[in-house]
């Protein structure tokens, strides 16, 4: 058909007329483009595709959110495995920077004592020890000031110790306290005996160990209790009293001053009490009296089993009583304080030395004879004499009889004092261990009376 076939409308061409379609009729479906079907058969297969293109791209995104996770979490433990480290480190920069304290920081020590020229004494010494130079400040007080006290060690007599134990107990029970003061770490007494010490600690209902360290000066006293004996068995023996005496009387007596012993070689002197101190008294009476015999009282001693290098100047040790006060000559009292050497000598336990008539020191303590003992031992020969620097109750009571006795010579617990240069070269020896966290010397045990 041409286009001159064709109606016209308003003089304009018509377009060509397209057959109608209706869907589901099958006479039309010839119409279509030739590549329709192959559309439509095409068609399921691309959205298939598209269906696992998403599924696939769904897939991948979990698969990088699960790798993403896993390295946030790796990264979070290697943070915290970080911060661990870190944390060990400064716990170990914290220990190196508390030994360094321990060696370094100042230690305050306070000192006072009835001991004249002490602090200089101690502080003398502190000075030309260059490890306690650098660590130890001294300060200085007066007995009126041990309730006052706030410092790291302290240095004082047993007396004193024993507030110092009465105040670290009221501390220890009190908030308020612990927060003022200083911890004590080391209590120097400035004394052997401890006595007073002890008393206080044992009179704590609840024994509870103690937070701090207790020390006790020794090792000095051995060359003066020597002395003293040594003194006390010449005047005896030459009888230097008696020779006074004499003098106040202007009476010329060569008779009577005679020698109780043709010599001292042959005398044999017990000690009761085998200490350090008790062994130097030994050393002493053999250096002087090469030829005497020295024998000796330790209460925890099996008879024979002893180790005699232990005690070179002494020929023979018993723990039985009676076996040594029957040999004696002299018997030196070195015993301490104890439930064990309580009244040891009382009654009639000298009775056995009669025969002897031995000369009775006492340089220990005196609990181990009572004053009716000691008189009936002396009215009754058996003691000679009786030397006596120390007793049960001191000072002496004004009532005692002891005062009026002839046969009794009395000194006030003088026989061995504790000089400044003495007590500073102990503290000094055991601050140096304390600082350098050593077992320091003479440590008090609770149990014992020195």
């Amino acid at each position: 058909e041409s286009d001159l076939d064709r109606p016209r409308l308003d003089g304009r061409l018509q377009p060509k007329a397209r057959p109608a379609y209706t869907r589901g009729n099958a006479s039309n479906t010839s119409v279509f483009h030739p590549n329709f079907l192959l559309h439509k058969m095409q068609l399921p297969s691309l959205k298939q595709k598209l269906k696992q293109r998403d599924d696939s791209s769904i897939r991948s995104d979990k698969s990088v959110d699960r790798r993403r996770y896993r390295l946030q979490l790796f990264l979070l433990l290697l943070l915290l495995l970080l911060f661990i480290f870190f944390c060990y480190l400064l716990g170990l920069v914290g220990e190196s920077q508390e030994m360094t304290t321990t060696t370094t920081d100042e230690y305050d020590v306070f000192v006072v004592s009835k001991i004249k020229g002490l602090p200089e004494a101690i502080q003398n010494m502190v000075e030309s020890r260059p490890l306690l130079k650098d660590s130890l400040q001294i300060s200085v007080g007066n007995p009126n000031d041990i309730q006052n006290y706030d410092a790291d060690v302290i240095v004082c007599d047993p007396p004193l110790c024993a507030t110092v134990i009465q105040n670290q107990r009221l501390k220890k029970r009190s908030r308020i306290l612990r927060q003022k003061t200083k911890e004590i770490q080391w209590i120097q007494s400035t004394f052997t005996g401890v006595e007073p010490l002890i008393a206080e600690i044992q009179n704590e209902p609840e024994q509870e160990e103690l937070t701090y360290t207790i020390t006790r000066t020794g090792g000095i006293i051995g060359p003066s209790m020597a002395n003293y004996c040594l003194t006390w068995i010449l005047a005896v023996e030459r009888k230097l009293f008696e020779a006074k005496a004499l003098q106040q009387q202007r009476e010329w007596n060569h008779e009577q001053l005679s020698f109780r012993a043709s010599s001292l070689n042959d005398l044999t002197f017990a000690i009761l009490g085998l200490t350090a101190d008790g062994l130097y008294i030994a050393s002493t009476l053999k250096e002087n009296f090469p030829k005497c015999t020295v024998i000796g009282y330790l209460h925890n001693v099996l008879d024979g089993s002893y180790d005699a290098s232990s005690f070179p100047d002494v020929s023979y040790v018993s723990n039985k009583l009676d076996d040594i006060l029957v040999r004696s000559d002299y018997i030196i009292s070195m015993l301490p304080n104890n439930e064990g050497t309580t009244n040891l000598l009382s009654g009639l336990t000298l009775q056995i030395s009669k025969k002897r008539s031995p000369v009775f020191i006492n340089v220990g303590r005196g609990n181990i004879i009572d004053e009716p003992s000691l008189i009936r031992g002396l009215d009754d020969n058996w003691l000679a004499a009786v030397v006596l620097d120390v007793f049960a109750v001191e000072p002496l009571p004004q009532y005692s009889r002891l005062w009026d006795h002839p046969n009794v010579h009395i000194t006030p617990h003088v026989a061995a004092l504790s000089f400044p240069e003495d007590v500073a070269i102990v503290f000094c020896d055991n601050a140096e261990s304390f600082l350098q966290e050593k077992t320091m010397k003479y440590l008090v045990e609770y149990n014992q009376v020195y």
